[in-house]
């Protein structure tokens, strides 16, 4: 079962449906679309990606292995930006 962990140097700040993340150590940042912030947040409350792709399930209308597929690529990219930490 994978986890995942916000580095405390890892800024959110949400402007209406969408959101930005900064790595303050290294200056990355990334905008997040309505999607993707709501992902951020889910995994915010729910780090365990298996227990928050059920989440997401359940809040948008997509399959299972879908959903599981999109999160595991979303937390990729956020792990090579250093905007999450992955526990395996």
């Amino acid at each position: 079962m994978t986890r995942v962990t916000i580095p405390d140097t890892v800024l959110f700040t949400q402007m209406g449906e969408e959101a930005v993340l900064v790595n303050q150590d290294s200056g990355v940042y990334v905008g997040l679309d309505r999607v993707g912030t709501v992902m951020w947040q889910t995994l915010a409350r729910c780090p365990d990606l298996d227990r928050a792709s059920a989440e997401l399930v359940s809040h948008f209308d997509v399959e299972p292995n879908r959903c599981a597929a999109d999160l595991h690529q979303f937390v990729r990219e956020l792990v090579q930006h250093r905007l999450l930490l992955e526990d395996v």
